[in-house]
């Protein structure tokens, strides 16, 4: 595998806020564009519908990012051990651009006080691409390592409901009220410095509109066009990545139109 110490992201990445000590009462969800702005709204219920306010500018390719996420829920918390969880969220995406974009959502929380995992904060060593059970046509990316990433690339306009998305968290302090979620908009992923695209054997746009699972097993695996690691199963994908500066990573870029910050109140008990 090659490495590369530089991974360009567009927008530095900020690391999670802490959370408001009122936010385990306002049971809300608050989307942030940019630096510029926070809206929100209520939420209540086991899994409610939660319309999202946003406010922002647009990105300078002319995107606004005030519609890419309209509702984010917590649905609980599967924890594997006590250094290590994986959070459950129903979110609904968009792609407000005229072209079509990738949204790209991470595959782990960053750690207690680092900006990293987080998506091209670092590289990856596993891939997989798995397209989901539900209405519609979708095609999510997996990738594992300190810059890992979920990503869905949506046609102009094209608007995704992701039931049981999973984010994985390690060695936070504690049980938190709320997470932060970022989503970034961005015109292309680059592995190696090459596209994404050209790494899957098939096609990754989805549907104009889906609505979909992420719990179990997918209905379909798209597989690479040259391999991403020595050897890869579903029994080992889910593991830690030993992908280091010492032993080598592949490369992530993100072009970024935007990104937003999504919050949400946690849910504690099994989904």
């Amino acid at each position: 595998m090659q490495f590369s110490p530089l991974f360009q992201t567009g927008p530095r990445v900020r690391p999670l806020a802490a959370p408001s000590p009122f936010a385990a009462l306002a049971a809300a969800l608050f989307v942030s564009a940019g630096a510029s702005g926070i809206a929100g709204c209520a939420s209540t219920g086991k899994a409610p519908s939660t319309p999202v306010t946003t406010s922002g500018e647009a990105s300078p390719g002319g995107t606004s990012c005030k519609a890419v996420a309209s509702r984010l829920d917590s649905v609980g918390v599967h924890v594997e051990r006590a250094s290590r969880a994986t959070y459950v969220f129903d979110m609904r995406i968009t792609n407000p651009a005229s072209s079509p974009r990738w949204l790209v959502l991470p595959e782990l929380f960053p750690r207690e006080g680092k900006e990293e995992p987080a998506p091209g904060r670092g590289g990856i060593d596993r891939m997989r691409v798995d397209r989901l059970p539900g209405r519609g046509r979708v095609v999510i990316v997996h990738a594992v390592g300190p810059g890992g990433f979920q990503a869905l690339l949506l046609p102009a306009g094209g608007k995704v409901t992701l039931n049981e998305l999973s984010i994985g968290a390690t060695e936070w302090n504690g049980a938190r009220a709320t997470a932060k979620i970022e989503v970034i908009l961005a015109r292309d992923i680059a592995i190696d410095d090459l596209p994404l695209a050209s790494w899957v054997q098939g096609s990754l746009l989805a549907d104009p509109d889906g609505d979909v699972s992420l719990r179990g097993d997918p209905i379909g695996r798209l597989e690479l066009t040259k391999p991403l690691a020595p050897s890869l199963t579903s029994a080992t994908f889910g593991l830690q990545s030993s992908c280091t500066s010492d032993t080598g990573c592949h490369t992530v870029s993100i072009e970024e139109d935007c990104r937003i910050t999504a919050q949400a109140v946690l849910k504690h008990e099994e989904p």
